[in-house]
C-alpha cells in the first residue's frame, strides 16, 4: 500500500496532451487531477487510435487510471470536440414584421449519417416544423442552401405573427428515428405586426351642414410605437401620442372648406401611410342651412306607363354640369346628363338649359324605374367629380292595376249585345239571299197569288 502511495505521490505528466481540437489546457488540467503517469510519443500526435505508455511499472490503482483515461480517449463521439459546439444557431436572436423573410441559420459540424430536422415551439411545446425527409412542411419555408453537409439555414417567406417563437435545429439518428442524436441550441424569433393603412370614417355624403361641424373617425392596426397625425390639405393640424391607434378628430368647418382635404397619417420610424377624405364629399347645404341643390318631395310614386317628374333646382350657379344618376340596388349609375352621352330616350328636361330648374320627366314608366335618383353638380369640364351632391330622391312604380268588376261585367255585356246583333244581320242576309220569306212561302208564290186577285177583281 506504501509502494501505491509513493507512486501517486511523485507521479508528473511528462508531457501535455497535445489534442487535434486545441484543448490542450483542459486536457492538461484533466490529466494533473488523476493520480497517473503517462508518456506521449512527441513524434504522432494522439488520435483515436493512438496507444497510452505508462512510464515506469506502476501499481494497481495508477494502471486501473491509465486504463480509464484511454477509454475515454477511444469512446469520444465523432465531431465532439471538448469546447466545440457541434450546432451552431447565431444569432440567437431575431426581430422580423410580419409579412418580411427571415434567414435562421444552423450550421451542423457532424457529418454522419442522420437527418437534420427543425422544429419550433411557440408556447405548447416542440412541434416539428421543417425537415430534409419530406413530409409535411410549410410551403414558405426552403433550405437556404439546398442538400449542404453542414449549412441547415432555412429562409420563411411571408411572416405571420403567429410565427413567433423558438426554432430548434436538431441532429437526428440514422434511420426512420425520431429520436434526437445532437440537439440545437435554439434560435427566437419574434414577429411584430407592420403598420396597416388606416380606416377613415366620416358621416354620409350630403348629411353636412354649413357653418358646423365634422366628425371624422381615424384607426389603424400597427407596432408599437405608431403615431396619428391630422392634415388639412398639407397642414397638419393635430398629432396623437405615440400608441394610441385610434383617434376621433371635430372640424369646423364653413362654405369655403367645400375644396379642402382631411387626412389621416400613421406613421411608424421610416414607414408611413395615410388616408384622405374629400369635404366636398360629404358637404351638401350651403351658409345658413340653405340648401345648394332640392329634391321635394323627397318621396314620389308613379304607375307603369304613365309618365312621372322629379323636380331638382340648384342654386348654385357657376359653370359645371348638372347630372342626374340612379341607385336601383346595384350603387348609383349614370343616368341623364346636360353634356349628351347615353341617356334614356324616355328622359328629358322639363326646361331645356335653364340654369337653376334641372327637373326632369320619364315616360313609359316601368318597374325598373324604381330607385333613389340624384341630382348632382359637377366640377367644370369633363371631371367625373361631384362638386354638390343631390340630396336624392325615392321613385317608387307600381303595376298597371286590373279593371274593376263593374266595368269587367260591362264589356262582357257589351261584347254580348254585339254578338247578338252579328247573329241577326247574318240571318236575314241568309234569308234574303234564298228568296225564303217567314212561313215557308217563296217570293215568286206571293207574286202569283197577288196577280190572280187582281184577275179577278
Amino acid at each position: 500500500m506504501e509502494n501505491a502511495s509513493r507512486d501517486i505521490k511523485h507521479m508528473r505528466t511528462e508531457q501535455i496532451l497535445n489534442w487535434p481540437d486545441g484543448s490542450s489546457v483542459a486536457s492538461s488540467i484533466l490529466l494533473s487531477m488523476l493520480p497517473c503517469h503517462f508518456l506521449i510519443s512527441p513524434s504522432e500526435p494522439v488520435s483515436r487510435k493512438q496507444t497510452c505508455y505508462p512510464k515506469d511499472a506502476m501499481s494497481l490503482a495508477a494502471k486501473t487510471c491509465w486504463l480509464l483515461l484511454c477509454l475515454t480517449l477511444l469512446l469520444r463521439p465523432q465531431g465532439a470536440v471538448m469546447g466545440e459546439h457541434v450546432i451552431t444557431q447565431v444569432p440567437s436572436l431575431v426581430h422580423r414584421t410580419e409579412g418580411q423573410s427571415v434567414t435562421l441559420n444552423c450550421t451542423v459540424r457532424n457529418t454522419s449519417a442522420g437527418a437534420t430536422r427543425w422544429s419550433r415551439d411557440t408556447g405548447r411545446g416542440r412541434q416539428p416544423f421543417f425537415n430534409t425527409g419530406g413530409g409535411a412542411s410549410d410551403p414558405r419555408v426552403a433550405f437556404i442552401l439546398e442538400n449542404h453537409l453542414t449549412d441547415k439555414s432555412i429562409r420563411i417567406d411571408n411572416l405571420t405573427l403567429g410565427d413567433s417563437g423558438v426554432y430548434y435545429c436538431d441532429k437526428y439518428r440514422p434511420g426512420p428515428s425520431s429520436e434526437i442524436a445532437i440537439p440545437g441550441p435554439g434560435v427566437t424569433l419574434t414577429v411584430t405586426v407592420r403598420l396597416h393603412s388606416p380606416e377613415l370614417q366620416g358621416p354620409s355624403a350630403g348629411r353636412v351642414v354649413v357653418p358646423g361641424s365634422i366628425s371624422l373617425n381615424c384607426s389603424v392596426i400597427g407596432p408599437q410605437g405608431t403615431v396619428l397625425s391630422w392634415r388639412k390639405n398639407s397642414n397638419r393640424i393635430r398629432e396623437k401620442p405615440k400608441g394610441q391607434l385610434g383617434s376621433v378628430f371635430n372640424l369646423d368647418i364653413t362654405a369655403e372648406d367645400i375644396s379642402n382635404n382631411i387626412t389621416c397619417e400613421a406613421s411608424h420610424f421610416n414607414t408611413s401611410k395615410e388616408k384622405t377624405i374629400q369635404l366636398r364629399d360629404h358637404i351638401g347645404r350651403a351658409v345658413l342651412g340653405e340648401d345648394l341643390i332640392t329634391q321635394v318631395p323627397s318621396l314620389v310614386t308613379g304607375t307603369e306607363g304613365q309618365s312621372v317628374t322629379l323636380n331638382c333646382t340648384v342654386r348654385d350657379t357657376r359653370a359645371g354640369a348638372t347630372r342626374w344618376s340612379r341607385d336601383t340596388g346595384r350603387g348609383r349609375q349614370p343616368f341623364f346628363n346636360t353634356g349628351g352621352g347615353a341617356s334614356d330616350p324616355r328622359v328629358a328636361f322639363i326646361l331645356e338649359n335653364h340654369l337653376a330648374d334641372k327637373s326632369i320627366r320619364i315616360d313609359n314608366l316601368t318597374l325598373g324605374d324604381s330607385g333613389v335618383y340624384y341630382c348632382d353638380k359637377y366640377r367644370p369640364g369633363p371631371s367625373s367629380e361631384i362638386a354638390i351632391p343631390g340630396p336624392g330622391m325615392n321613385l317608387t312604380v307600381a303595376a298597371q292595376p286590373d279593371a274593376s268588376p263593374s266595368v269587367q261585367a260591362a264589356v262582357r255585356l257589351a261584347v254580348f249585345v254585339l254578338v247578338t246583333l252579328a247573329v241577326l244581320v247574318l240571318c236575314i242576309s241568309l234569308y234574303r239571299a234564298r228568296g225564303t220569306l217567314p212561313g215557308g212561302r217563296t217570293r215568286e208564290g206571293e207574286e202569283k197569288v197577288t196577280e190572280e186577285r187582281d184577275t179577278v177583281f
